[in-house]
């Protein structure tokens, strides 16, 4: 029985095919991350102005007292600060540091009037009104995303071809985050799990290969558009497809 059984194996796997299953079957939990990881020049521009990589700062306020601001990582680029009068939009860690100017009191027009009523200074021209500098100085007030602090699952549009010996996977997720990120694969399966958009969304792949890859010979890179995964074919051959079939 285990003779004709073996035939069937060899008959319509093959012999090559009978060895890559065994491999598949050794390799399963034998998954390392990719050793070779760049990170694109575009992308390192990137980061340096996401928000998640703020130290913590101090702002010196009017009366001579100091606090310190230092969660920063849910504040997008380009928004406006809250307070009163301030005007200034966040641009990364520098405005952390930055002493923000406002009128915590209200707006009053009353009779051709126009001022605030923590500081009183009248005036009918609304330009004038409009240009008072804040009486109080103190932190920056940015407006942060509902749920910040949660992880976002999304699914992003990949794809792939091959150059030789070469498969190469493109996963579009834009600024993807390297430090936050893992690529990982053995002879015959890839997983990533990436974190972009400055850490608050992340896409997952896991993946049975369509045929053996050298895993220490393959590369991770990071660009400002996407992740590019190249893998190192184990024997030369064309890929029918990157997934195994099932």
């Amino acid at each position: 029985l285990d003779h004709v059984r073996n035939w069937f194996i060899l008959r319509f796997l093959g012999l090559r095919g009978l060895d890559i299953a065994v491999l598949r079957c050794r390799t399963a939990r034998n998954v390392q991350e990719i050793c070779e990881v760049g990170v694109g020049a575009s992308l390192k521009a990137d980061l340096e102005k996401l928000p998640a990589v703020c130290l913590p700062t101090e702002a010196v306020k009017s009366n001579g007292d100091t606090s310190t601001n230092t969660d920063c990582s849910d504040v997008e680029i380009g928004v406006k600060c809250k307070h009163h009068a301030c005007g200034k939009s966040f641009e990364g860690v520098e405005s952390i540091s930055e002493l923000c100017r406002y009128h915590p009191g209200e707006a009053i027009f009353h009779e051709g009037l126009k001022f605030w009523t923590c500081c009183g200074r009248k005036t009918s021209d609304f330009e004038q009104f409009m240009r008072q500098e804040g009486c109080k100085a103190g932190d920056h007030d940015w407006p942060r995303p509902r749920n910040s602090s949660s992880v976002e699952e999304v699914k992003c549009r990949y794809d792939w071809h091959q150059v030789g010996n070469t498969v190469v996977i493109s996963i579009f997720s834009k600024v993807p985050v390297p430090d936050q990120s893992n690529v990982e694969a053995n002879a015959t399966n890839l997983s990533a799990d990436i974190r972009f958009s400055g850490g608050r969304s992340r896409f997952t792949l896991s993946t049975s290969l369509f045929d053996v890859i050298k895993p220490e010979e393959s590369k991770v890179t990071y660009l400002g558009t996407k992740v590019e995964v190249k893998l190192c074919k184990a024997e030369p051959g064309s890929w029918k497809t990157l997934h195994l079939p099932v």
